[in-house]
């Protein structure tokens, strides 16, 4: 098979053979009276030819990759620097050269999630449309399934409200360069096109995938699901025996997050709280039965040496405890006050009675 000559081979060729015309013209054709001064052919031809040259010049920025199109076709890739493209014939054709990295199917700002009319965002309105909105991708999980829970090993609880069947966003993030723009400018033709095939292939994978389980199995698998996600990916861009590949370098593919609604996650905050409260109180009424336990056992300690220690009979140690707790000890708001007779501590017991039976007697009268 005979090599075609390069393009850029093929225009110095003819620059040079013009360059032979116009030395050829100088030497034997006459000049031509031009604003009246004359000058020979092979001159206005030289300058013509420089002068085409000079508005055949094109700057490719230092972020940038470039490519030639001849009448619409590429035809060779140009690095950053400056560019010769013949006027008239060839346009050059730029995209960046960085990395770059798709939230899809937009950015976040760029996402429709609905109105008052339309909660699901599934229907976005033209005039927005115009700016680039789009619908987020959404995928209907799979609810709770015990057996495959077990078989991957997973402990999830039973209460947990992300194990249900739900309708949620899910957000893939794919970073990728050009390699060769000649290649992807004849197998994709721009960035735009690119990502929607891309989210295609997001879109395809997620459906296959995540809707076989549930929103708390991929939150623990996601890693997982990412490298599905990227292998994915890698064979849409690279290309077999029958499709070519797109002629860019895939750096990641993975899933960004799972977007939940702001009423599940209230709803699961709300749950947070309550659980916390309720271990705060159990905590606190443990606190408190401590306190309470401490202080009998000191009372009973204090009682016990009263009667052992100090000598005193058992009667007046009750009297004085029983002289105690009428008179509501602690309680400021208490407004009782016992006074005994001569008796000293023995009379309290005859007033605890008494004052039993009068609480007793009146219970009675109620009833």
């Amino acid at each position: 098979m005979v090599k075609k000559p390069s393009f850029w081979k093929l225009g110095a060729a003819v620059f040079g053979i013009l360059l032979v015309v116009i030395v050829f013209l100088n030497l034997f054709t006459d000049s031509v009276d031009i604003f009246g001064e004359k000058h020979g052919l092979g001159t206005i031809m030289l300058c013509t030819l420089l002068l085409y040259t000079a508005a055949s010049l094109r700057i490719v920025g230092p972020k940038e990759l470039g490519c030639v199109l001849i009448f619409g076709r590429p035809l060779k890739n140009v690095s950053s620097g400056l560019a010769i493209v013949p006027l008239w014939i060839c346009t050059l054709v730029t995209e960046t050269r960085l990395v770059i990295q798709d939230e899809l199917p937009a950015e976040p700002e760029k996402i429709y999630r609905g109105s008052e009319g339309d909660t699901e965002g599934s229907t976005v309105p033209p005039e927005l449309q115009a700016l680039g909105m789009r619908p987020p991708i959404r995928v209907t999980f799979a609810g709770r399934n015990e057996a495959k829970n077990t078989a991957l090993g997973l402990n999830i609880d039973k209460d947990d409200p992300y194990d249900n069947r739900m309708t949620e966003e899910v957000v893939p993030v794919i970073r990728w360069k050009i390699g060769d723009f000649k290649t992807f400018l004849t197998v994709i033709g721009s960035v735009d096109e690119a990502r929607k095939q891309m989210e295609d292939t997001c879109v395809k994978m997620f459906t296959e995938e995540l809707t076989k389980v549930s929103p708390a199995v991929a939150l623990l698998r996601i890693s997982e699901y990412s490298t599905i996600l990227q292998n994915a990916i890698e064979k849409l861009v690279r290309g077999d025996n029958i499709n070519p590949g797109w002629g860019i370098h895939l750096e990641s593919a993975q899933i960004k997050a799972i977007r939940f609604s702001k009423t599940l996650n209230v709803a699961v905050q709300n749950v947070v709280v309550q659980e916390r409260q309720k271990k705060a109180k159990i905590l606190e009424g443990q606190g408190l039965g401590g306190r309470e336990q401490a202080i009998i056992d000191g009372r009973t300690a204090g009682l016990q040496k009263m009667m052992t220690d100090l000598k005193v009979e058992g009667e007046v140690v009750l009297g004085a405890e029983t002289a105690r707790a009428i008179a509501g000890e602690g309680d400021k708001s208490s407004q009782r006050t016992i006074i005994a007779g001569s008796g000293g501590f023995s009379d309290l017991i005859g007033a605890a009675v008494a004052i039993g039976e009068s609480l007793k007697a009146k219970k009675g009268g109620e009833k």
